[in-house]
């Protein structure tokens, strides 16, 4: 399947992610954590986009309003 996805977006913008999970594991793979990681890897690949880092800025900023940690 990865492979297929991966032929379908040859040459453009975009990336292809896969989350492999490992039933014994399942402590260490919360949804949290595996997306966290997705997004790290994809980020540092090609750097976070500017929209990205003015979204997050707005929404951090919202949350902090709040009294909410991020």
């Amino acid at each position: 399947m990865v492979d297929s996805l991966c032929d379908q977006a040859g040459g453009k913008n975009m990336a292809v992610l896969g989350l492999y999970c490992h039933f014994h594991a399942q402590q260490e793979q919360s949804t949290t954590s595996m997306l966290g990681s997705s997004f790290k890897q994809l980020a540092t690949k090609e750097g976070i986009p500017e929209y990205m880092q003015e979204a997050f800025q707005k929404v951090k900023k919202e949350l902090s309003c709040r009294g909410l940690p991020l």
